[in-house]
């Protein structure tokens, strides 16, 4: 009988159609289970089909930076907070 080893990260990442590394920060990140055998990593069909099957997450509402277009830093300075 044949073990299905799954598919490789290599693997996995094309069929979602994302580079490889994305598909690797994905497992570091816990949103992709994986396991490593032999210096590989593996992903399950089943737990490829388990993510595809997953809302992607949303960003964020709203911009990381403030809406007036200025920066921290430049705030800090013309307060004389530094």
């Amino acid at each position: 009988m044949v073990r299905d080893e799954g598919l490789t990260l290599h693997e996995a990442a094309a069929e979602l159609g994302v580079h490889y590394m994305t598909a690797y920060r994905y497992v570091r990140l816990g949103q992709l289970d994986a396991v490593k055998r032999s210096g590989t990593w593996r992903v399950s069909r089943a737990e490829l089909d388990r993510f595809r099957a997953e809302p992607a997450e949303s960003p964020p509402s709203a911009p990381p930076w403030p809406a007036d277009g200025s920066t921290g830093a430049r705030n800090a300075v013309a307060s004389g907070g530094w």
